[in-house]
């Protein structure tokens, strides 16, 4: 059975186009906007991986437990408890900052043991993840990954387009709405409104009014 998550997460292919004219908006290329390296990390998907989805591969994905113990191996590497020193955790300080005992989180760690759905939650806030992030399958996780992402600069798509327009501090205050919901919406409307606006002859930008 699919997870929340997965039942309700778009399709890779339509999230690169909402993002690929979200760059052409911003006047930016694509590539610094999905960056794999960035969605890796979050994620907690090797690299190669969320590479060949972006590419529009579909890279085989491993039964849950393997797939848990991957992204548990994957976070012990990168979360670390001192980066500058890269310095890893030690089992005592997962066991000490999470619920699972020292002995359960050497044999997670380890592979010699599955962990239970209470223990992936525990482990998943003391990594600093989202809520099923540990078994959600490479395709969903990224996928969640690149709406956030897309959320995040619609929004400074619509900021930078208000500002142009001088209200932009107006419409956020007199919102009821939350301020990345009035950007979804405004950035769906962006076309139409820049047509109606040039149909009225007005200027592009404040400096030009008399």
């Amino acid at each position: 059975m699919k997870s929340d998550h997965e039942t309700s997460v778009p399709d890779l292919a339509s999230l690169l186009d909402d993002l690929q004219t979200v760059a052409d908006r911003l006047g930016k290329p694509l590539s610094t906007i999905v960056v794999p390296e960035e969605i890796s990390y979050a994620t907690a998907v090797e690299l190669g991986t969320v590479q060949a989805l972006l590419r529009g591969e579909d890279p085989e994905e491993s039964p849950h437990p393997e797939r848990v113990h991957q992204r548990l191996k994957f976070l012990h590497e990168t979360r670390l408890k001192d980066p500058v020193a890269k310095t890893k955790y030690l089992y005592d300080d997962i066991a000490n900052g999470s619920a699972v005992k020292r002995a359960m989180v050497g044999h997670i760690l380890t592979g010699e043991r599955k962990a239970n759905a209470e223990a992936c939650t525990s482990l998943e806030e003391f990594f600093g993840v989202g809520p099923g992030s540990l078994g959600m399958t490479n395709r969903a996780a990224v996928a969640l990954r690149l709406e956030k992402i897309r959320d995040e600069a619609q929004t400074l798509a619509v900021e930078a387009w208000m500002k142009r327009m001088g209200f932009y501090e107006i419409a956020t205050r007199s919102s009821t709405t939350s301020p990345d919901q009035v950007s979804r919406a405004v950035f769906r409307a962006l076309p139409e409104l820049e047509a109606k606006l040039a149909q009225l002859d007005v200027p592009a930008t404040p400096e030009h009014q008399e």
